[in-house]
């Protein structure tokens, strides 16, 4: 399931006393409908009025520092909103980026960008990104919690994906502490927010963890930011425009269009759950077709999930462009699944 944690609810007046400590406006849901621009503009760093800064962060396995598999750089020189120098690193894959006014370069290394490096590049330098559009006034469900003596606020919502008739309910969730960004869960993004510091006027989370698949959770620290009032004009200087790598995300009806002869998935008979349901998973494809990533959403048996994504992991596709320039896809793909339960307590393939 895309959401692993409880929340508990409170009344819609209990919540108005919240935000009203807070210093927000409480008429009807008006203040909830403020909440996500607020809450960027306490903390984004890369605002109009954002001081000029210098950042560094490293990136590694939270739940197991000794695999080294997700250990990573990110550094960012940042003048403007349109002149800034960002550079991603792994062992595998590095991007330097520069933006000064009109002209952009690129220097990449490495023939995938991984889903996971991105998200935590956007978490650190883009968190309004994925609340763009949010109105937290249009669910009701998970309403403001307390916890700790804080003021919480949770808001669900679902929507449906898929080709019927294997179609399923995928949710996405925003929480917010004490007026600023907690947690963003939604398809291929599942990010916390912590240890805010102040920086300048803003406050800023120094630790952001993704959570990419139950039990494996990355973490980004900050370990510098500091303002740099007189950046040498030389990092921003583009010499040869080039673009960046580049990742397109496309619908399902185009993800299984440019899907090369995909086989149908073999289903395992299984010793518990539901043997008959839906499950939904997001896939992320190189430049070549080749698929990367996969991460699970909502599902009716994780089991079933587990065996899809192995499966989907060897599919093919034909390689994706944009304007004539190679780009990374990445979108869901839905299944509905039927098998049986062993009697003898194991699981096979049928």
């Amino acid at each position: 399931m895309i959401m692993r944690r409880r929340l508990g609810v409170l009344t819609l007046a209990a919540s108005a006393i919240v935000l009203a400590s807070l210093g927000w406006r409480v008429e009807g849901q008006t203040s909830l409908h403020d909440l996500p621009a607020r809450a960027i503009e306490r903390s984004q760093i890369t605002l109009l009025s954002s001081p000029p800064f210098h950042l560094r962060a490293t990136v590694f396995e939270a739940t197991n520092r000794g695999n080294d598999s997700y250990d990573a750089d990110i550094e960012e020189d940042w003048a403007a909103p349109d002149k800034w120098r960002r550079t991603v690193k792994t062992a595998k894959f590095s991007e330097t980026l520069t933006t000064n006014g009109d002209k952009v370069s690129a220097q990449i290394d490495g023939d995938y960008y991984p889903h996971w490096l991105r998200t935590l590049a956007d978490a650190i330098f883009d968190p309004g990104a994925p609340l763009q559009g949010v109105d937290l006034t249009k669910s009701s469900d998970n309403p403001v919690i307390s916890r700790r003596g804080s003021a919480e606020t949770c808001r669900r919502f679902g929507y449906r994906v898929g080709i019927a008739p294997a179609t399923n309910t995928i949710f996405a969730s925003y929480c917010f502490q004490d007026g600023l960004l907690e947690r963003v869960v939604k398809p291929g993004y599942d990010v916390d927010y912590g240890a805010y510091r102040k920086f300048g006027k803003q406050r800023v989370a120094r630790k952001i963890h993704e959570e990419i698949e139950s039990g494996t959770t990355l973490e980004a620290d900050i370990i510098e930011l500091n303002e740099s009032a007189a950046l040498d004009d030389s990092l921003f200087k583009v010499d040869r425009a080039s673009g960046p790598l580049r990742t397109i995300g496309v619908t399902e009806q185009t993800l299984r269009a440019v899907a090369l002869s995909p086989p149908d998935i073999q289903w395992p008979t299984i010793k518990d759950g539901k043997p008959v349901g839906r499950l939904s998973v997001y896939v992320c494809v190189d430049r070549q077709g080749s698929v990367r990533e996969i991460y699970a959403l909502n599902s009716d048996n994780p089991y079933m999930t587990d065996a899809a994504s192995k499966q989907v992991m060897a599919w093919k596709f034909k390689p994706a462009s944009n304007s004539g320039e190679p780009v990374q896809i990445e979108g869901i793909l839905t299944f509905a699944y039927q098998t049986e339960i062993d009697s003898r307590g194991r699981s096979r393939h049928h």
